[in-house]
């Protein structure tokens, strides 16, 4: 396997389960590279459909035209994992501009067809209840997860057609874009595992990932007890890329230190040595700092890539 492609419903763990496989395959040697889904200049992915007088075909030839030239990178190239690219992202920037179902399936079709020779496999994470599962992601996201995304709807053909506001249009709109994962994924012709979201945890689904992808994982590491301890509190935070200076919590929640106020709400965090940490789903690495004074501070920085040639996650 040269690629491994990620799908699934928002908030399903696609980003969670990229950064799993990534960080085991480094761990055991294997070069690997992971493009988060909302990187700004990912190789393939683009949400936005087409501007101005630009026709939809020439739109979905220029998008297979970086896929093309993606598959051909990927024969020099580690092992990439790709999240959202295949699936969600075309669908998204297709469905909320109501092109027919029949146009979107035929271009994931073209895509499959592009990256068949690069030995792809499909994972799917699939929500075997779409309302649920998208009141659940809003819930978790906090209180200011609907006002935030409805903008990304509200005035498209999709919403137009529809007659549909706020959480109604939010709730259509994504079982319509279900809907067409469930048409599409058996169509594809890739090598597919589907893990049933209805069923099971995150312990079974992982040992079903590692199974299809022919993968041992390796317990994750953990530091001892009092060093998690001692990093709970208030910090400071400086954000590398940008010189924001922000402010978060630490708490320890079932073993593990969340982060509160930066990220998600009780976004969990991964060891990976000394004071750095992985932030959960995200390609960030939180570094505790030393003290300055009575003040304690912290580090966002982009995450080191997991491949030392310099192919990790642009």
């Amino acid at each position: 396997m040269t690629l491994g492609l990620g799908e699934g419903f928002p908030g399903s763990g696609k980003s969670t389960t990229a950064q799993w496989l990534a960080s085991q395959w480094t761990r055991q040697g294997r070069r690997c590279r992971w493009f988060y889904e909302q990187i700004p200049d990912h190789p393939v992915s683009r949400p936005l459909g087409p501007d101005g007088d630009r026709s939809w075909d020439a739109w979905l030839e220029d998008r297979l035209g970086h896929w093309r030239a993606f598959a051909a990178d990927l024969a020099t190239a580690p092992l990439t994992i790709l999240e959202s690219a295949l699936l969600q992202h075309p669908i998204l920037s297709m469905l909320r501009r109501d092109v027919d179902a029949d146009t979107i399936v035929d271009y994931l079709r073209h895509i499959a067809d592009t990256i068949r020779g690069c030995s792809p496999r499909l994972i799917y994470l699939r929500a075997p209840d779409p309302d649920a599962a998208y009141r659940a992601i809003l819930a978790r996201r906090g209180a200011d997860a609907l006002r935030q995304v409805l903008p990304g709807y509200t005035g498209l053909p999709f919403a137009e057609r529809t007659g549909l506001t706020g959480l109604d249009l939010l709730l259509a709109y994504w079982r319509a874009h279900h809907a067409l994962f469930e048409r599409a994924v058996p169509v594809l012709g890739l090598p597919t595992l589907v893990v049933d979201e209805g069923r099971g945890d995150w312990t079974t689904w992982r040992r079903e990932i590692a199974a299809f992808l022919d993968l041992t994982p390796a317990p994750d590491p953990e530091p001892p007890a009092a060093d998690l301890a001692r990093r709970i509190g208030r910090y400071r935070v400086r954000v590398q890329w940008s010189g924001d200076l922000r402010e978060c919590s630490v708490a320890l929640v079932g073993g593990r230190l969340v982060l509160e106020g930066l990220l998600w709400p009780g976004n969990p965090l991964l060891w990976k040595g000394g004071d750095v940490f992985d932030a959960e789903s995200w390609p960030y690495e939180v570094v505790f700092e030393a003290p300055v004074g009575d003040e304690r501070w912290l580090t966002l920085r982009r995450a080191v890539p997991a491949d030392s040639a310099g192919h990790g996650s642009r």
